[in-house]
């Protein structure tokens, strides 16, 4: 070319061709990806969040095959009237009819309610057996028996009546591994049930949890969409004052959305807890490109260049650095494979996709957006200059107060370091059921009321594991359960416990004129008799050992206190069990158990990501610079935001868990963004000859204002996280936020002075 401002026509021609060409394409690929994300649905199944190929998992299943699903209920409270009890005419009928609806609800195996439980009463001195109502709810002459009766019936009292009398519960057993459709009906006719009933009334179950979340769901990303859309328009009308720079950046992250979500379902996934977030990261990661190229050829432009100059000069000096970028960040996504739970590694594989098609939607339709507009040639030189000079002031000026303390904010750098560290120390992890819905949610009061005024909600199972068939005749094993269960509910919490010795000891009980003396074992003999005649009937003896001859199952439900706090009780048992092995041993399971489990291998997993995408970086970066020095300086200064984060999740109490623990590896691929851009455009000053000193300031220049803008519609888009519902997507959202804005800080401080003196030592 013998023009240097300006292209030959025919160039031109054929470069705007070209250009026409990616901009059908990618339109095309857009309207069939919107037909593909038209039918994306919601997935929130328990069952997902349970470590895959882990030991645990397959004896859950083992034990699930033989006695059935421990979550395939729900519970359903009726409250008295304000300043009554149960115990008030009209109360049990309304609880009775209530009873009759759920019964013909769709899907719904069985109801047990307080005015369906009949005993049947044994009375041996004339050989006979009766039934008796376990409360005679028709007549209020016998509410006073009855009422006090109560208390001396191990299972009724905090099981099927509230502690204070002050209401009922009804346990509603639905079919077996019930689909997520089947729930959703249930869970409407259920509602429709209830709202139809003239008390107050609480529901707490995992078919209405998940109708709930998956609603929750919906509302959720359509808000943080329209937020995360608005929000970043403005901060880029804000940083380029021009109608190009707001719609073409954004033009060509909603592609790059759209495209990711048209994978996901493909692939046959719909919305889940976890990417429930994920538009609002595409949103600010994935326009990051589109600001370094834009924010370059507006410098370029403002030079006096054309635009085809000006589009390859851009290439040339950001190119590398953004490739660099979008795959480290893309790397910190992928790190999340390591994990064992699914939709985190889902989570993980479509954010890496998005960041990647970012990537090549920034490179393919913004230049040729510019090239066919050719916005900015027209531009007052003059007004853009002034602009650039603001730029200039604000950043020479930052850089003149780092040199000015270069010898203090060092050594400040590194006691921060050792005192976030200090602190990141006592991080923890811990998980409770429904804990990322906040307390004023409808779902979260009817689960507190649960444990607070019944057993709890929480699914408790506990396996025996037995030599052979002889332990039912073996009057030692039946002493070792007895006495494993009194400790489960003594020292352990487990309410309404059900088992093969509860069934006994209840069936002693009856057999002897219902007597509360009698809750006790039988004697050796007595006992056989009792369970042939149970094993005569499966349905009474299945549900704890018929399907596997050398198990039993103890299930009951238990106060959600944690994960952590639970794992010190359960290591409490082990101990106390020991004793009866290895006639009797112990194995704890079921699907909170499990959700346990996972939380515990989340420590673990996040360090093996960390160090995946540490490794990455310092391969990416010494390929780059060919420098181990810095890799090193490029590791401290990301590594400083990240225990920020840690000591102040401890300070402010929260815990590692399926949601937070994703944060780190997230937050660190994103925040690396900025100080490779740093050390790219570092590199390239230094090769054309100048200075250390020079390099820096220059670097400062063209990366810094880049660096800024992309780092206020990071940290702002994911603030616009912090106003869920749910409180796992918030906590992500400040504390990513609250990582990239620290990580601007010391990059834009810190590392011009590790640069100087990088090269003055090198170079």
């Amino acid at each position: 070319m013998t023009k240097t401002q300006d292209m030959p026509d025919e160039v031109g021609r054929i470069w705007r061709g070209r250009a026409w060409v990616v901009l059908v394409l990618v339109a095309v690929l857009a309207v069939l990806a919107g037909w593909r994300v038209s039918n994306i649905g919601f997935d929130y199944d328990f069952e997902q969040l349970f470590p895959t190929g882990h030991s645990e998992t397959a004896f859950f299943r083992e034990h699930r095959e033989a006695f059935g699903h421990d979550n395939d209920f729900l519970l359903i409270a009726l409250e008295a009237r304000p300043g009554e009890t149960i115990w008030e005419p009209g109360y049990w009928r309304i609880l009775d009819e209530l009873t009759g609806a759920l019964e013909i609800a769709p899907h719904v195996r069985a109801v047990s309610s307080p005015t369906r439980v009949v005993l049947p009463v044994g009375d041996p001195a004339l050989g006979g057996m009766f039934r008796r109502p376990l409360i005679r709810w028709e007549s209020a002459a016998h509410f006073a028996r009855d009422s006090a009766g109560l208390g001396m019936r191990e299972g009724v009292l905090g099981s099927m009546v509230a502690l204070d009398h002050g209401a009922a519960a009804i346990l509603l057993e639905h079919d077996l591994g019930l689909s997520k459709a089947g729930c959703d009906e249930l869970a409407r006719d259920v509602r429709k049930a209830l709202a139809a009933c003239p008390l107050p009334s609480h529901i707490s179950g995992r078919a209405t949890s998940q109708l709930h979340i998956i609603e929750v769901l919906g509302e959720e990303i359509l808000k943080f969409s329209v937020i995360g859309l608005l929000l970043i328009m403005g901060l880029l009308a804000w940083a380029f004052r021009s109608w190009w720079g707001v719609a073409v950046p954004m033009a060509v992250v909603l592609l790059g959305i759209f495209g990711t979500l048209a994978a996901m379902e493909l692939g046959g996934h719909g919305i889940d807890l976890m990417t429930v977030v994920l538009p609002t990261i595409l949103f600010v990661v994935g326009i990051s490109d589109a600001v370094h190229i834009s924010t370059r050829y507006l410098d370029e432009i403002g030079a006096g260049k054309k635009t085809f100059d000006a589009l390859r000069t851009t290439f040339r000096d950001v190119g590398l650095a953004t490739f660099t970028t979008s795959l480290t960040t893309a790397v910190g996504f992928l790190a999340l494979w390591t994990s064992p739970i699914a939709p985190i590694r889902r989570f993980g594989m479509y954010s890496a996709l998005g960041v990647l098609l970012a990537y090549l939607l920034a490179f393919s339709v913004l230049p040729s957006i510019l090239l066919l507009v050719r916005p900015g040639e027209k531009a007052s030189l003059k007004k853009m200059e002034a602009g650039r000079s603001g730029w200039r002031k604000l950043l020479d000026g930052w850089l003149r107060w780092s040199l000015k303390h270069r010898r203090a904010i060092p050594w400040a750098m590194a006691a921060l370091t050792m005192l976030t560290a200090v602190g990141a120390a006592g991080l923890h992890a811990n998980q409770k059921l429904l804990q990322d819905l906040r307390k004023n949610d409808p779902i979260q009061q009817d689960f507190r009321f649960f444990e607070a005024e019944f057993s709890g909600v929480r699914p408790f199972e506990l396996a025996y594991i037995l030599n052979d068939e002889s332990w039912r005749r073996d009057p030692e094993v039946w002493a070792a359960m007895d006495s494993i269960e009194d400790f489960l509910s003594r020292e352990i919490g487990i309410r309404g416990i059900q088992s093969l010795v509860v069934a006994m000891k209840n069936t002693n009980r009856l057999a002897n004129q219902d007597r509360a003396a009698a809750y006790v074992l039988p004697t050796a003999h007595k006992g056989e008799r009792m369970l042939r005649r149970m094993e005569n009937r499966p349905a009474a003896l299945g549900k704890f050992t018929r399907h596997n001859p050398e198990m039993a199952r103890v299930s009951g439900r238990v106060e959600d206190i944690g994960s952590r706090e639970m794992d010190q009780r359960i290591e409490r048992l082990h101990a106390y069990a020991a004793q009866f092995s290895p006639k009797v041993k112990v194995r704890i399971t079921g699907t909170s158990h499990l959700i346990d489990v996972a939380n515990r291998e989340l420590t673990r997993d996040m360090a093996k990501g960390l160090l995946i995408a540490f490794l990455a970086v310092a391969l990416i970066a010494g390929l780059m610079f060919q420098s181990g020095l810095l890799v090193g300086v490029a590791l401290w200064v990301n590594i400083i935001p990240l225990l920020s984060a840690a000591a102040l999740m401890r300070t402010l109490g929260i815990d590692l868990n399926l949601s937070t623990s994703m944060l780190f590896t997230i937050a660190f691929g994103i925040a690396v963004d900025d100080t490779l851009h740093m050390l790219s455009h570092f590199r390239l000053m230094l090769r054309r000859g100048h200075g250390p000193a020079f390099a820096v300031r220059r670097t400062m220049h063209r990366a810094g204002k880049a660096i800024i803008i992309t780092s206020l519609i990071l940290v702002a888009g994911f603030m616009t996280l912090a106003t869920s519902q749910l409180i796992g997507p918030a906590h992500i959202g400040w504390l990513v936020a609250w990582v990239l804005a620290t990580a601007v800080i010391v990059d834009l401080t810190l590392l011009p002075l590790l640069l100087l003196w990088w090269a003055r030592k090198v170079v």
